[in-house]
């Protein structure tokens, strides 16, 4: 038995639908942030796999220059 047609049980008049991980609009919304911060995880994660890399450092560097408290005159 060959598998089915999704869309030839569609019913008429309905917006063809997408799946979630292929709408945009859904995935660059507000509710699809907790996604979007895993991906920032996993992708990562998976390069390192790619690449044979078990361990990293990360270097946090504190500095930033002070706000003046007034502004300079020109």
């Amino acid at each position: 038995m060959a598998p089915s047609d999704p869309d030839k049980n569609k019913p008429e008049g309905l917006p063809d639908l997408l799946k979630a991980y292929e709408d945009m609009s859904f995935l660059n919304s507000r509710e699809a942030r907790p996604l979007r911060i895993l991906a920032e995880y996993m992708e990562p994660e998976a390069r390192f796999k790619e690449y044979n890399i078990a361990d990293t450092i990360v270097f946090l560097d504190r500095h930033a220059p002070k706000a003046e408290k007034t502004p300079r005159s020109t």
